[in-house]
């Protein structure tokens, strides 16, 4: 019985561990600040204004828990 707990106990610490890899390689990956990505700026201006524009808080958009901001000009 000690065995089975102890394997229980070390399984859980390694999903935690592994957790905890997987949110800071996302953090990376998405360079994230506070659960926003790339910053704040708009992922779209760098192809349609050929440069980084900061997106707005009312033009927030969350997918699979990242937070991406947009700037939309108007057009």
């Amino acid at each position: 019985m000690k065995r089975i707990v102890l394997f229980f106990a070390l399984g859980l610490l390694a999903t935690g561990i592994h957790a905890q890899d997987q949110a800071e390689l996302r953090k990376k990956q998405f360079n994230l600040t506070d659960g926003i990505a790339i910053k704040g700026y708009d992922p779209v201006a760098y192809f349609t204004l050929t440069k980084p524009v900061k997106g707005n808080k009312e033009n927030a958009v969350a997918y699979e828990g990242v937070t991406y901001y947009f700037f939309f000009c108007g057009q």
